[in-house]
């Protein structure tokens, strides 16, 4: 499936505790992600664009450290990457001290989690803490459909 049929994409790092990174936005905590634009070489360099805007830091892995899976929510195709090995301690704490709500392109995001996989339901009835500014909310409508999907087509 080609950048065209892609209308999104997202970014699922998991770290060795079973906990999602998330940024915060108006819609709740979610993966780093968004729309595919034109300007985007491939479905994978939307994915790096989207990370870097909204996590204020370069993806930490690389192209071959991920695996894609595509699927569909409210009438969107969306390709969704995801670590192939869960991430180092070190790696998510690095993460979260480079993250800056006043440097983030666009004031898309205002603070970062790590949401317990195993807490996130279809009701969203848990609440979660950000990690650098204490912010508190759910996570995004589309976050359990999603982490489901996922869970289903890979070990977690």
């Amino acid at each position: 499936m080609d950048k065209k049929k892609i209308q999104n994409v997202g970014i699922y790092l998991i770290d060795e505790k079973d906990r999602l990174f998330c940024v915060h936005c108006h819609r709740g905590f979610n993966p780093p992600g968004g729309k595919v634009e034109k300007k985007d070489k491939d479905v994978f360099s939307a994915a790096r664009r989207e990370f870097l805007e909204e996590a204020g830091s370069h993806l930490p892995l690389k192209r071959s450290q991920l695996k894609r899976l595509n699927y569909r929510i409210r009438s969107r195709t969306c390709a969704l990457f995801y670590n192939i090995r869960p991430l180092k301690k070190m790696v998510i704490d690095e993460l979260i001290k480079k993250y800056c709500r006043h440097k983030i392109r666009y004031a898309e995001t205002n603070d970062v989690a790590l949401v317990p996989i195993n807490l996130i339901d279809r009701n969203r009835s848990n609440i979660f803490k950000g990690e650098k500014y204490k912010l508190c909310d759910r996570v995004a409508n589309f976050v359990p459909k999603a982490t489901k999907f996922l869970q289903q087509n890979r070990f977690i």
